[in-house]
């Protein structure tokens, strides 16, 4: 029995919608696992607000996905066809690493925690390049939009479980075990994943699935090159770890990766392996990030003393200076990292990268664009870069109810905010839509102020029948008593998402004006990883600052950091009614 005899009974028109629909919030259900459910289970631990705002770039390969992407498309696992094998691999992993999470005490292992979130991340990220390509390549040109909904329908329901009924299960049954039932859900998507509509073999699948043999036995020597390394580098050359810690941790990691470097380059041209140059040039990237880590730490490590001097001098109380000064490093180290990742992906001409990035900068205003890119949702993203704990902790809302309203009725009053601003943006066109939109945002943030200046119960509250639904989540029918709304939460929390809603709707309309062109697709992944910036590396910077100024200090700041963007969006106006 052939490929396109198993197919038939899979690509009717009602399966592949479903499909759609099932795998948009497969696509969903990690997220909220290594962002706000994640916050909520260290902020409950007992973590340190710092240190909570630390565990914020575990997201980072949600930024920086479009780096990989092009591999994931190059090579094709060899079974289930098209996109599947992909699917199937990336969602197994993700099982088995959220499972991991569920094992491990974030206060116990807190670097082993950050490794398992981060590892989840990657492989989100990588699931959601494969589902944008599969959803691409299995809908019918005219199903497109129908399809993009679905899929979208599908994301949002998924956070509302991992994001919003988690929590409600969480104050009943831990977040270890929340996890475990999570991780559950993925073994099901990758076992639903293996009957999805299957995509048509074109003239390319046979090389793309021999490349991938090759690509795997690449990465696998790779790996394994490295590991072997280090361990013999560790037991036999340098085993004494309190001798010059920071150099034997640099010689610990250049050589073995080195080590992996040209074994992958052996092992390519061994096979005759036409495409090893994609493979090395990203080896040669995490060697750039590996460089830019340990020039940074060295940066930091001299300047240690000067920075720990004048902070004091500032008049920073002694308890707070620690922490800023571990934010200082870790801002110094990042501002490393990411210039030696483009230097070794220039050096190993990693055309995959570089091109894009070449033909985006190329363009007139490119640099403002990316400012504006990346200020416009700024004070957004610190505001919103701890509410969860700032929720559970400052203004101390059980879980429950921050699951309830700020994941379940916030995810819906986003929905009506884009909604809402698409049909406004019809009137007011992409720069005014803009413009009041991100004025909007920046009120929204005030809400949160009054919450931390106000407290609980400050406008009354409502009543809410949750013990049912606790009850059938659960199947314990000791667990959960209807709760207390607080009337001044629901209306933050309603107001901050819906005009969230509605700044995402014009914003993501702005990148789409500027990436339309010959590389619309690329150009679109480039600017949507600057917009992942802001969110992503505002977060060690908010737990600090929450520390130190307080909560209704923090959301007073955060609504001043959202005026420079306004003022360059204002700046920019002819650029931007020009783009329309």
């Amino acid at each position: 029995m052939n490929l396109a005899t198993l197919a038939a009974p899979l690509n009717t028109r009602p399966w592949r919608l479903i499909s759609l629909l099932v795998l948009g919030f497969a696509s969903g259900l990690p997220l909220a696992l290594t962002g706000q459910a994640m916050q909520a289970w260290l902020t409950t631990a007992g973590m340190a607000t710092a240190t909570i705002g630390m565990f914020s770039l575990v997201a980072q390969p949600y930024a920086y996905k479009f780096i990989w992407a092009p591999l994931m498309d190059r090579f094709e696992p060899p079974f289930l066809g098209r996109r599947r094998g992909w699917l199937v691999l990336t969602q197994l992993g993700l099982a088995a690493l959220i499972f991991t999470m569920s094992t491990l005490d974030p206060l116990a292992t807190p670097y082993v925690f950050s490794a398992a979130a981060l590892a989840v991340a990657f492989l989100s990220s990588s699931q959601d390049v494969v589902i944008d390509a599969y959803r691409t390549d299995v809908s019918p040109t005219s199903e497109r939009g129908l399809a993009a909904s679905l899929g979208v329908f599908g994301y949002r329901l998924a956070m509302i479980v991992s994001g919003g009924m988690a929590f409600i299960l969480a104050d009943s049954l831990g977040w270890s075990n929340v996890y475990r039932l999570m991780a559950m859900i993925m073994v099901g998507m990758a076992v639903f994943s293996i009957f999805t509509p299957i995509i048509a073999d074109d003239e390319m699948q046979t090389q793309r699935q021999s490349d991938f043999s090759r690509f795997a036995v690449m990465v696998l020597a790779a790996v394994l090159a490295f590991y072997a390394a280090r361990t013999a580098l560790a037991s036999w050359v340098w085993p004494a770890e309190d001798v010059m810690p920071a150099a034997r941790s640099i010689f610990l990691g250049l050589l073995p990766l080195s080590a992996a470097l040209l074994t992958a380059e052996a092992a390519g041209r061994l096979m005759r392996f036409k495409a090893r140059k994609d493979v090395s040039g990203f080896i040669y990237m995490l060697f750039g990030v590996l460089v830019g880590y340990y020039v940074g730490d060295a940066i930091a490590s001299v300047l240690n003393t000067s920075v720990t001097a004048l902070i004091t001098d500032a008049g920073m109380a002694e308890k707070f200076v620690p922490k800023w000064v571990d934010l200082v490093q870790t801002l110094l180290i990042l501002s490393c990292v990411i210039p030696g990742a483009y230097f070794g992906a220039k050096l190993a001409q990693f055309e995959l990268l570089l091109t894009p990035l070449k033909n985006y900068f190329d363009r007139d205003a490119a640099w403002a664009f990316l400012f504006l890119i990346i200020l416009y949702k700024l004070g957004d993203a610190f505001a919103g870069s701890l509410s969860t704990t700032f929720l559970l902790k400052g203004a101390l809302f059980s879980q429950t109810e921050v699951g309830l309203v700020n994941k379940m009725f916030g995810m819906f009053a986003t929905i009506v905010g884009a909604i809402f601003g698409g049909a406004l943006m019809l009137r007011l066109g992409l720069f005014r839509a803009l413009l009041v939109f991100g004025v909007l945002q920046a009120v929204s943030n005030l809400g949160f102020w009054m919450l931390a200046e106000f407290g609980k119960d400050a406008w009354g509250h409502l009543t809410f029948s949750t013990g049912g639904i606790t009850q059938f989540l659960t199947g314990n029918k000791e667990l959960g008593a209807d709760m207390l709304i607080d009337n001044l939460l629901l209306a933050v929390v309603c107001f901050e998402n819906i005009t969230g809603g509605m700044g995402t709707t014009a914003f993501v309309a702005l990148l789409m004006a500027i990436a339309k062109g010959g590389h619309s697709l690329v150009h679109f992944a480039l600017l949507s990883a600057f917009a992942a910036i802001g969110r992503i590396y505002v977060g060690p910077i908010s737990g600090v600052l929450s520390e130190t100024i307080g909560w209704s200090d923090f959301f007073i700041f955060g609504t001043v950091m959202a005026i420079p963007g306004i003022v360059l969006l204002w700046r920019m106006r002819k650029k931007i009614v020009a783009l329309a």
